[in-house]
Protein backbone atom coordinates (compact mmCIF):
# COMPACT_ATOMS: atom_id res chain seq x y z
CA UNK A 1 0.00 0.00 0.00
CA UNK A 2 1.49 3.34 -0.83
CA UNK A 3 1.35 6.55 1.04
CA UNK A 4 1.98 10.16 0.75
CA UNK A 5 3.34 12.02 3.09
CA UNK A 6 2.21 9.73 5.81
CA UNK A 7 -1.42 9.79 4.29
CA UNK A 8 -2.61 6.75 2.81
CA UNK A 9 -2.72 6.99 -0.63
CA UNK A 10 -5.26 4.61 -1.24
CA UNK A 11 -7.58 6.23 1.09
CA UNK A 12 -7.06 9.47 -0.81
CA UNK A 13 -7.76 8.16 -4.00
CA UNK A 14 -11.29 6.51 -3.48
CA UNK A 15 -11.74 9.29 -0.98
CA UNK A 16 -11.37 11.89 -4.13
CA UNK A 17 -12.62 9.90 -6.95
CA UNK A 18 -16.10 9.82 -4.63
CA UNK A 19 -16.07 13.55 -5.21
CA UNK A 20 -14.00 14.16 -8.67
CA UNK A 21 -11.64 12.08 -10.18
CA UNK A 22 -8.98 15.39 -10.34
CA UNK A 23 -6.65 15.45 -7.43
CA UNK A 24 -6.53 12.07 -6.17
CA UNK A 25 -3.87 11.86 -3.56
CA UNK A 26 -3.96 13.86 -0.39
CA UNK A 27 -0.88 15.81 0.25
CA UNK A 28 0.37 16.08 3.21
CA UNK A 29 4.03 16.52 3.10
CA UNK A 30 6.74 19.95 4.25
CA UNK A 31 9.59 18.17 3.16
CA UNK A 32 11.69 19.85 0.04
CA UNK A 33 11.39 17.41 -2.67
CA UNK A 34 14.53 17.27 -5.23
CA UNK A 35 14.23 16.89 -8.94
CA UNK A 36 15.32 13.61 -10.55
CA UNK A 37 18.79 14.68 -11.54
CA UNK A 38 18.97 15.44 -7.70
CA UNK A 39 17.85 11.83 -7.15
CA UNK A 40 20.40 10.09 -9.47
CA UNK A 41 23.07 11.63 -6.93
CA UNK A 42 23.42 9.62 -4.05
CA UNK A 43 25.63 6.31 -3.53
CA UNK A 44 25.07 3.60 -1.40
CA UNK A 45 26.02 3.75 2.35
CA UNK A 46 25.49 1.68 5.16
CA UNK A 47 23.84 3.24 8.47
CA UNK A 48 23.81 1.21 11.83
CA UNK A 49 19.90 1.63 13.73
CA UNK A 50 19.05 0.42 16.69
CA UNK A 51 18.86 -3.50 17.78
CA UNK A 52 15.49 -4.92 17.27
CA UNK A 53 13.66 -6.10 20.06
CA UNK A 54 13.95 -9.90 20.62
CA UNK A 55 11.46 -11.95 18.36
CA UNK A 56 9.50 -14.64 20.24
CA UNK A 57 11.10 -17.16 21.87
CA UNK A 58 10.09 -20.71 20.15
CA UNK A 59 12.52 -23.29 18.66
CA UNK A 60 12.76 -22.07 15.73
CA UNK A 61 13.45 -18.56 16.30
CA UNK A 62 16.11 -16.72 14.53
CA UNK A 63 18.85 -14.99 16.21
CA UNK A 64 18.72 -10.82 16.59
CA UNK A 65 18.04 -9.44 13.53
CA UNK A 66 20.95 -7.22 11.55
CA UNK A 67 21.63 -3.92 13.19
CA UNK A 68 22.90 -2.50 10.17
CA UNK A 69 21.37 -1.73 6.81
CA UNK A 70 22.80 0.01 3.63
CA UNK A 71 21.47 3.07 2.39
CA UNK A 72 20.70 2.58 -1.53
CA UNK A 73 19.53 5.83 -2.71
CA UNK A 74 18.73 9.12 -0.40
CA UNK A 75 16.95 12.39 -1.56
CA UNK A 76 14.18 10.43 -3.21
CA UNK A 77 11.04 12.08 -4.37
CA UNK A 78 8.24 10.23 -2.54
CA UNK A 79 9.40 6.78 -3.44
CA UNK A 80 6.11 4.69 -3.44
CA UNK A 81 6.77 1.27 -5.03
CA UNK A 82 10.05 -1.43 -5.21
CA UNK A 83 10.25 -4.60 -7.14
CA UNK A 84 13.96 -6.05 -7.51
CA UNK A 85 15.47 -8.72 -10.34
CA UNK A 86 18.94 -10.02 -9.72
CA UNK A 87 21.23 -7.52 -10.56
CA UNK A 88 18.95 -4.29 -9.88
CA UNK A 89 16.59 -2.50 -7.88
CA UNK A 90 13.54 -0.41 -8.62
CA UNK A 91 11.26 2.25 -7.80
CA UNK A 92 9.24 4.93 -8.78
CA UNK A 93 8.91 8.34 -7.18
CA UNK A 94 5.59 9.65 -6.87
CA UNK A 95 6.94 13.36 -7.31
CA UNK A 96 5.82 16.21 -5.10
CA UNK A 97 7.00 19.75 -5.15
CA UNK A 98 8.66 21.80 -2.76
CA UNK A 99 5.20 22.73 -0.73
CA UNK A 100 4.47 18.97 -0.25
CA UNK A 101 1.66 19.14 -3.38
CA UNK A 102 1.28 16.67 -6.05
CA UNK A 103 2.04 18.20 -9.65
CA UNK A 104 1.87 17.50 -12.91
CA UNK A 105 5.29 15.66 -14.29
CA UNK A 106 7.35 15.38 -10.96
CA UNK A 107 7.73 11.67 -10.94
CA UNK A 108 10.47 9.92 -12.22
CA UNK A 109 11.46 5.91 -12.28
CA UNK A 110 14.70 4.51 -11.08
CA UNK A 111 17.05 2.02 -10.58
CA UNK A 112 20.30 1.20 -8.08
CA UNK A 113 22.46 -1.82 -8.71
CA UNK A 114 21.89 -4.63 -5.52
CA UNK A 115 25.97 -4.67 -5.20
CA UNK A 116 26.68 -0.94 -4.83
CA UNK A 117 26.49 2.03 -6.75
CA UNK A 118 24.72 5.37 -7.84
CA UNK A 119 20.96 5.35 -8.99
CA UNK A 120 20.26 6.00 -12.44
CA UNK A 121 17.51 7.77 -13.27
CA UNK A 122 15.42 5.83 -16.01
CA UNK A 123 12.99 8.58 -17.06
CA UNK A 124 12.19 11.49 -15.81
CA UNK A 125 9.53 14.09 -15.61
CA UNK A 126 6.53 11.03 -15.23
CA UNK A 127 2.95 11.94 -14.13
CA UNK A 128 2.30 10.32 -11.29
CA UNK A 129 3.83 7.17 -11.44
CA UNK A 130 2.62 4.81 -8.46
CA UNK A 131 3.15 1.30 -9.54
CA UNK A 132 6.47 -1.00 -10.84
CA UNK A 133 7.29 -3.78 -12.11
CA UNK A 134 10.37 -5.54 -14.39
CA UNK A 135 10.85 -8.24 -16.87
CA UNK A 136 14.46 -9.34 -18.33
CA UNK A 137 14.51 -6.55 -21.04
CA UNK A 138 12.63 -3.64 -19.67
CA UNK A 139 11.01 -1.47 -16.89
CA UNK A 140 7.34 -0.80 -16.38
CA UNK A 141 4.95 1.83 -14.88
CA UNK A 142 2.07 3.14 -14.31
CA UNK A 143 1.49 7.23 -15.14
CA UNK A 144 -1.86 9.03 -14.23
CA UNK A 145 -3.51 7.90 -17.65
CA UNK A 146 -1.57 4.41 -18.42
CA UNK A 147 1.50 2.31 -18.81
CA UNK A 148 4.84 2.97 -19.82
CA UNK A 149 8.32 1.31 -20.33
CA UNK A 150 11.88 1.89 -20.72
CA UNK A 151 14.81 -0.83 -21.39
CA UNK A 152 16.69 -1.52 -18.49
CA UNK A 153 20.01 -1.02 -20.41
CA UNK A 154 18.69 2.96 -21.20
CA UNK A 155 16.71 4.18 -24.00
CA UNK A 156 13.78 6.53 -24.51
CA UNK A 157 10.44 5.64 -22.82
CA UNK A 158 7.40 4.43 -24.95
CA UNK A 159 3.98 4.77 -23.68
CA UNK A 160 2.30 0.92 -23.81
CA UNK A 161 -1.62 2.22 -23.49
CA UNK A 162 -3.32 4.99 -22.95
CA UNK A 163 -6.62 4.58 -21.14
CA UNK A 164 -9.84 6.15 -22.21
CA UNK A 165 -10.54 9.87 -21.14
CA UNK A 166 -12.41 9.72 -18.14
CA UNK A 167 -11.69 5.96 -17.47
CA UNK A 168 -9.75 6.06 -14.01
CA UNK A 169 -6.05 5.88 -12.92
CA UNK A 170 -3.79 3.03 -12.55
CA UNK A 171 -2.66 2.28 -9.29
CA UNK A 172 -1.56 -1.28 -9.53
CA UNK A 173 0.44 -3.64 -12.26
CA UNK A 174 1.65 -7.42 -12.80
CA UNK A 175 4.49 -7.89 -15.78
CA UNK A 176 3.61 -11.49 -17.23
CA UNK A 177 5.27 -13.05 -20.18
CA UNK A 178 3.56 -11.55 -23.07
CA UNK A 179 1.45 -8.82 -21.53
CA UNK A 180 0.84 -6.12 -18.54
CA UNK A 181 -2.09 -6.03 -16.20
CA UNK A 182 -2.76 -2.93 -15.12
CA UNK A 183 -5.65 -2.13 -12.41
CA UNK A 184 -7.52 0.44 -12.81
CA UNK A 185 -9.45 2.44 -9.78
CA UNK A 186 -12.39 4.68 -10.43
CA UNK A 187 -15.48 4.89 -8.57
CA UNK A 188 -17.81 3.70 -11.49
CA UNK A 189 -15.74 2.43 -14.02
CA UNK A 190 -12.53 0.84 -12.46
CA UNK A 191 -11.09 -2.33 -13.28
CA UNK A 192 -8.60 -4.70 -14.85
CA UNK A 193 -6.83 -3.85 -18.10
CA UNK A 194 -4.63 -6.17 -20.27
CA UNK A 195 -1.97 -4.26 -22.05
CA UNK A 196 0.35 -6.19 -24.75
CA UNK A 197 4.42 -5.37 -23.97
CA UNK A 198 3.67 -4.49 -28.06
CA UNK A 199 1.36 -2.15 -27.00
CA UNK A 200 -2.42 -1.57 -27.17
CA UNK A 201 -4.72 -3.59 -24.29
CA UNK A 202 -8.52 -3.89 -23.71
CA UNK A 203 -10.42 -4.65 -20.32
CA UNK A 204 -10.78 -7.72 -18.80
CA UNK A 205 -13.51 -6.89 -16.67
CA UNK A 206 -15.11 -2.87 -16.19
CA UNK A 207 -14.13 0.14 -18.15
CA UNK A 208 -17.87 1.34 -18.22
CA UNK A 209 -20.96 2.25 -15.63
CA UNK A 210 -22.26 -1.36 -15.59
CA UNK A 211 -19.23 -3.52 -14.89
CA UNK A 212 -17.22 -0.64 -12.81
CA UNK A 213 -15.04 -2.43 -10.10
CA UNK A 214 -12.57 -0.15 -8.95
CA UNK A 215 -8.93 -2.26 -8.64
CA UNK A 216 -6.54 -1.56 -6.13
CA UNK A 217 -4.47 -4.74 -6.40
CA UNK A 218 -3.89 -7.53 -8.96
CA UNK A 219 -2.52 -11.60 -8.21
CA UNK A 220 -3.08 -13.80 -11.42
CA UNK A 221 -3.28 -17.33 -11.33
CA UNK A 222 -3.57 -19.31 -14.08
CA UNK A 223 -6.35 -18.28 -16.38
CA UNK A 224 -7.70 -16.11 -14.13
CA UNK A 225 -6.54 -12.49 -12.36
CA UNK A 226 -7.94 -11.68 -8.73
CA UNK A 227 -8.64 -8.12 -7.59
CA UNK A 228 -8.91 -6.13 -4.32
CA UNK A 229 -11.64 -3.20 -4.70
CA UNK A 230 -10.84 0.08 -3.99
CA UNK A 231 -12.05 -0.01 -0.69
CA UNK A 232 -10.31 -3.17 0.33
CA UNK A 233 -14.17 -4.45 0.94
CA UNK A 234 -14.27 -7.34 -1.65
CA UNK A 235 -11.65 -9.92 -3.56
CA UNK A 236 -12.97 -10.86 -6.99
CA UNK A 237 -11.98 -12.80 -9.68
CA UNK A 238 -12.12 -11.91 -13.31
CA UNK A 239 -11.17 -14.47 -16.12
CA UNK A 240 -8.84 -13.56 -18.31
CA UNK A 241 -10.33 -13.87 -21.72
CA UNK A 242 -14.03 -14.66 -20.69
CA UNK A 243 -15.05 -11.36 -19.50
CA UNK A 244 -16.93 -12.62 -16.51
CA UNK A 245 -16.24 -11.47 -12.80
CA UNK A 246 -17.08 -13.57 -9.85
CA UNK A 247 -17.15 -12.20 -6.12
CA UNK A 248 -14.53 -14.58 -4.13
CA UNK A 249 -15.11 -12.95 -0.80
CA UNK A 250 -17.05 -9.94 0.60
CA UNK A 251 -17.14 -7.85 3.66
CA UNK A 252 -13.17 -8.33 3.48
CA UNK A 253 -12.27 -6.01 6.37
CA UNK A 254 -9.71 -4.40 4.02
CA UNK A 255 -7.17 -5.59 1.85
CA UNK A 256 -3.90 -4.22 1.46
CA UNK A 257 -1.06 -4.63 -0.85
CA UNK A 258 -2.30 -7.82 -2.33
CA UNK A 259 0.54 -10.35 -3.31
CA UNK A 260 1.11 -13.29 -4.48
CA UNK A 261 3.42 -16.52 -4.81
CA UNK A 262 2.25 -19.85 -6.94
CA UNK A 263 -0.44 -21.17 -4.48
CA UNK A 264 -1.76 -18.16 -2.42
CA UNK A 265 -2.11 -14.98 -1.82
CA UNK A 266 -1.87 -12.59 0.65
CA UNK A 267 -2.75 -9.07 2.27
CA UNK A 268 -3.21 -7.06 4.99
CA UNK A 269 -6.44 -6.07 6.35
CA UNK A 270 -7.86 -3.30 8.40
CA UNK A 271 -7.82 -5.81 11.33
CA UNK A 272 -3.98 -6.16 11.62
CA UNK A 273 -4.05 -9.82 10.41
CA UNK A 274 -1.56 -10.51 7.90
CA UNK A 275 -4.03 -12.99 5.38
CA UNK A 276 -3.39 -15.83 3.32
CA UNK A 277 -5.87 -17.30 0.78
CA UNK A 278 -5.00 -20.64 -1.57
CA UNK A 279 -5.65 -20.05 -4.86
CA UNK A 280 -7.37 -23.78 -5.28
CA UNK A 281 -9.63 -22.52 -1.59
CA UNK A 282 -11.52 -20.06 -3.82
CA UNK A 283 -14.21 -21.66 -5.74
CA UNK A 284 -16.94 -20.89 -3.94
CA UNK A 285 -17.45 -17.35 -0.99
CA UNK A 286 -18.27 -20.28 1.56
CA UNK A 287 -15.21 -22.42 0.70
CA UNK A 288 -12.67 -19.17 0.48
CA UNK A 289 -14.28 -18.12 4.06
CA UNK A 290 -13.09 -21.68 5.87
CA UNK A 291 -9.84 -21.76 3.33
CA UNK A 292 -8.58 -17.87 4.34
CA UNK A 293 -6.20 -17.98 7.44
CA UNK A 294 -4.97 -14.93 9.66
CA UNK A 295 -1.05 -15.91 9.63
CA UNK A 296 0.05 -12.70 12.14
CA UNK A 297 -1.48 -9.57 14.08
CA UNK A 298 0.45 -6.50 12.42
CA UNK A 299 0.50 -2.83 13.71
CA UNK A 300 -0.35 -0.59 11.30
CA UNK A 301 0.19 -2.66 8.28
CA UNK A 302 1.49 -0.97 5.24
CA UNK A 303 3.10 -3.37 2.12
CA UNK A 304 3.11 -7.40 1.86
CA UNK A 305 5.71 -9.52 -0.06
CA UNK A 306 6.69 -13.06 0.02
CA UNK A 307 9.90 -15.08 -0.43
CA UNK A 308 9.89 -18.71 -0.44
CA UNK A 309 9.00 -19.47 2.84
CA UNK A 310 7.98 -16.07 4.67
CA UNK A 311 5.63 -13.22 4.27
CA UNK A 312 6.97 -9.87 5.00
CA UNK A 313 5.46 -6.82 6.09
CA UNK A 314 6.34 -3.18 6.41
CA UNK A 315 4.96 -1.89 10.18
CA UNK A 316 4.79 2.11 9.07
CA UNK A 317 4.00 3.47 13.06
CA UNK A 318 6.67 1.13 15.12
CA UNK A 319 9.54 1.51 12.01
CA UNK A 320 10.22 -2.09 11.36
CA UNK A 321 9.64 -4.73 9.25
CA UNK A 322 8.49 -8.23 10.87
CA UNK A 323 7.95 -11.55 8.93
CA UNK A 324 6.15 -15.32 9.39
CA UNK A 325 6.90 -18.61 7.96
CA UNK A 326 4.21 -18.91 5.51
CA UNK A 327 2.64 -21.81 6.75
CA UNK A 328 2.19 -20.15 10.21
CA UNK A 329 4.78 -19.80 13.30
CA UNK A 330 6.02 -17.11 15.42
CA UNK A 331 6.94 -13.38 13.85
CA UNK A 332 10.29 -12.41 14.11
CA UNK A 333 11.63 -8.53 13.19
CA UNK A 334 13.80 -8.16 10.10
CA UNK A 335 14.91 -4.81 11.08
CA UNK A 336 13.86 -1.86 13.26
CA UNK A 337 14.87 1.77 13.94
CA UNK A 338 13.39 2.79 10.64
CA UNK A 339 11.77 5.98 9.80
CA UNK A 340 7.92 5.03 8.45
CA UNK A 341 8.88 1.86 5.93
CA UNK A 342 6.14 1.65 3.73
CA UNK A 343 7.31 -0.22 -0.11
CA UNK A 344 8.87 -3.62 0.06
CA UNK A 345 10.86 -5.91 -2.10
CA UNK A 346 12.77 -9.28 -1.01
CA UNK A 347 15.24 -11.49 -2.97
CA UNK A 348 17.72 -14.46 -2.14
CA UNK A 349 19.52 -12.36 0.40
CA UNK A 350 17.70 -9.02 1.35
CA UNK A 351 14.92 -6.98 2.08
CA UNK A 352 14.37 -3.57 0.51
CA UNK A 353 12.51 -0.70 1.54
CA UNK A 354 11.45 2.90 0.87
CA UNK A 355 10.70 5.64 3.27
CA UNK A 356 8.89 8.49 1.70
CA UNK A 357 8.96 10.71 4.59
CA UNK A 358 12.33 10.48 4.13
CA UNK A 359 13.04 10.04 1.12
CA UNK A 360 15.15 6.96 1.29
CA UNK A 361 15.60 3.56 -0.33
CA UNK A 362 17.55 0.32 1.88
CA UNK A 363 18.46 -3.13 1.93
CA UNK A 364 19.31 -5.29 4.92
CA UNK A 365 20.16 -9.12 5.11
CA UNK A 366 16.37 -10.38 5.84
CA UNK A 367 17.75 -12.54 8.62
CA UNK A 368 21.07 -13.79 10.21
CA UNK A 369 21.29 -17.18 7.89
CA UNK A 370 21.45 -14.55 4.99
CA UNK A 371 24.32 -12.36 6.65
CA UNK A 372 25.91 -15.22 6.76
CA UNK A 373 25.97 -16.67 3.36
CA UNK A 374 25.90 -12.34 2.42
CA UNK A 375 29.62 -12.85 4.14
CA UNK A 376 30.51 -15.89 2.86
CA UNK A 377 29.85 -14.87 -1.16
CA UNK A 378 33.32 -14.36 -3.29
CA UNK A 379 34.21 -10.82 -3.77
CA UNK A 380 33.18 -9.41 -6.87
CA UNK A 381 36.35 -9.33 -9.26
CA UNK A 382 37.93 -6.23 -8.95
CA UNK A 383 37.66 -3.35 -11.75
CA UNK A 384 40.95 -3.18 -14.18
CA UNK A 385 42.81 -0.10 -13.38
CA UNK A 386 44.43 1.89 -16.19
CA UNK A 387 48.03 1.66 -15.58
CA UNK A 388 49.17 4.91 -14.87
CA UNK A 389 51.13 6.88 -18.04
CA UNK A 390 54.73 6.36 -18.63
CA UNK A 391 56.63 9.53 -17.65
CA UNK A 392 59.81 10.06 -19.29
CA UNK A 393 63.42 10.12 -17.12
CA UNK A 394 64.21 13.57 -16.42
CA UNK A 395 66.86 14.84 -19.04
CA UNK A 396 70.58 15.31 -17.73
CA UNK A 397 71.36 18.61 -17.53
CA UNK A 398 74.20 19.78 -19.09
CA UNK A 399 76.91 21.93 -17.25
CA UNK A 400 76.61 25.61 -18.29
CA UNK A 401 79.29 25.94 -21.58
CA UNK A 402 79.06 22.15 -22.96
CA UNK A 403 78.14 21.32 -26.51
CA UNK A 404 75.52 19.12 -27.88
CA UNK A 405 75.51 17.14 -31.10
CA UNK A 406 75.71 19.19 -34.50
CA UNK A 407 72.20 20.52 -35.02
CA UNK A 408 71.11 20.24 -31.33
CA UNK A 409 70.74 23.02 -28.70
CA UNK A 410 71.62 23.01 -24.62
CA UNK A 411 68.02 22.44 -22.87
CA UNK A 412 67.64 25.86 -22.36
CA UNK A 413 66.48 27.03 -25.38
CA UNK A 414 64.02 24.24 -26.28
CA UNK A 415 60.66 23.35 -24.97
CA UNK A 416 60.77 20.99 -22.40
CA UNK A 417 58.71 18.56 -24.39
CA UNK A 418 61.36 18.25 -26.60
CA UNK A 419 64.64 17.96 -24.37
CA UNK A 420 66.10 14.16 -25.04
CA UNK A 421 67.83 11.97 -22.10
CA UNK A 422 71.11 14.00 -23.22
CA UNK A 423 69.84 16.97 -21.68
CA UNK A 424 69.75 18.27 -25.62
CA UNK A 425 66.98 19.49 -27.56
CA UNK A 426 65.71 17.41 -30.81
CA UNK A 427 67.09 18.85 -33.94
CA UNK A 428 64.32 21.64 -35.22
CA UNK A 429 63.08 21.88 -32.14
CA UNK A 430 63.21 25.15 -30.02
CA UNK A 431 61.66 28.01 -28.69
Amino acid sequence: MQTKGGVDVRQGLVGALAFALAGFLAPACNNKMPTATDAASAAQTTVAVAAAPSAPTTASALPPPPTVHTVVAREQNQPVALRADAANIYWVNHGLDAAGKEVPNAGSVMLAPKDGGSPVVIAAKQDSPTAVGVDAAAVYWTVSNGVRRAPIGGGSPTTLFALPAGAGMPVSLVVMDKEVLIGVLHMTRGGVYRVAKTGGGKPVWGGNEDEGFPAWGLAPWNTYVFVCNGDGSTLGRAHLSMHALSIVVEQLGGCHSLTYDSDAMYWGDDGGHVRRLPFLGTGTPELARRMMQSLAEAKDLEEVAVDDAYVYWTEKAAGRIVRVPKKGGSESVVVDGLRAPQALAVDDHYVYWAEPSSGMVSKAPKSAEAAAAIAARPAPPARPTPAPAAVPPPPVRLPGGAKCPPGRVVYQDCMHACIGPDGCCAPGCTW
